[in-house]
C-alpha cells in the first residue's frame, strides 16, 4: 500500500482575501477659539487731555481758578482808573505853580507817579488772570502762581480787614468785610490749589 506524503492543515479561507480594517470613527477634535483681541490703545488725544496717573482738575480747584480770574479783572479796571486819574490829575496841576521846584512840574510828578501805579497794577492783574485760565486748564504753573497770589494777596488783604484803622474808619457800614471777603477768597485758592488739586487718576 502507498503512503501519502501528509498534508499541512489550515483554515479552509487561508487563501481568501484579508477582510477591510475597521472604519475608523469620526474624529472628536476641533481647533481651539481664537484668541480675543488685544484692547486698543488709548488715542493720543486722550493721553494729551489727561496725562497717566494724573486725574482732572478738581471743582474746588475750578473755583479757585475762576477767583483768579474774576479778581483779576477787578484789578485791571481799577488800573485803568489809576492811568486816567493820572491823566486827569496832570492836566488839572498844570495850573499850579509850586514854588521851590524849578523847572520840574508839580503836574508830571504827580501824573506820572498815578500813571505808574496803575500801569504796574494792570501788569500784576492781567497776570493773575492768565495764572487763572492756566490753573482752570491743569497747567502746573497756573497752580503755582495761583499759590503765590492767594498766599501773598490773602495775606495782605485780610490784614488790611482786621486792622485797628479800618474798623474805626467807618463803623456800622460793613466796608471793613470787603477786604475780608477778598482776603478769605485768595486764602482759599490758595488752599485749594494745594490740597486738592486734581482727581486721582
Amino acid at each position: 500500500m502507498e503512503q501519502q506524503p501528509p498534508t499541512t492543515a489550515g483554515p479552509p479561507d487561508a487563501l481568501a482575501a484579508p477582510p477591510p480594517p475597521p472604519a475608523t470613527p469620526p474624529s472628536s477634535w476641533a481647533p481651539p477659539p481664537a484668541a480675543p483681541p488685544p484692547p486698543a490703545a488709548p488715542s493720543a488725544w486722550a493721553t494729551a487731555a489727561v496725562p497717566p496717573g494724573r486725574g482732572p482738575v478738581t471743582g474746588p480747584a475750578k473755583l479757585g481758578a475762576l477767583v483768579l480770574v474774576l479778581f483779576g479783572l477787578l484789578w485791571t479796571a481799577i488800573g485803568a482808573l489809576l492811568l486816567l486819574a493820572g491823566g486827569i490829575a496832570r492836566t488839572v496841576l498844570e495850573q499850579v505853580d509850586v514854588e521851590g521846584l524849578g523847572d520840574v512840574r508839580l503836574a508830571d510828578i504827580a501824573g506820572g507817579v498815578i500813571a505808574g501805579i496803575g500801569i504796574v497794577v494792570i501788569v500784576i492783574a492781567v497776570v493773575e488772570v492768565l495764572a487763572g485760565i492756566l490753573a482752570w486748564r491743569g497747567s502746573a504753573l497756573g497752580r503755582v502762581l495761583g499759590i503765590l497770589y492767594g498766599l501773598v494777596f490773602g495775606s495782605l488783604t485780610l490784614l488790611a480787614a482786621l486792622s485797628p484803622s479800618a474798623r474805626e474808619g467807618a463803623p456800622g457800614t460793613g466796608a471793613e468785610l470787603v477786604p475780608l471777603a477778598f482776603g478769605l477768597a485768595y486764602l482759599y485758592t490758595a488752599v485749594v490749589f494745594i490740597v486738592r488739586w486734581r482727581r486721582p487718576a
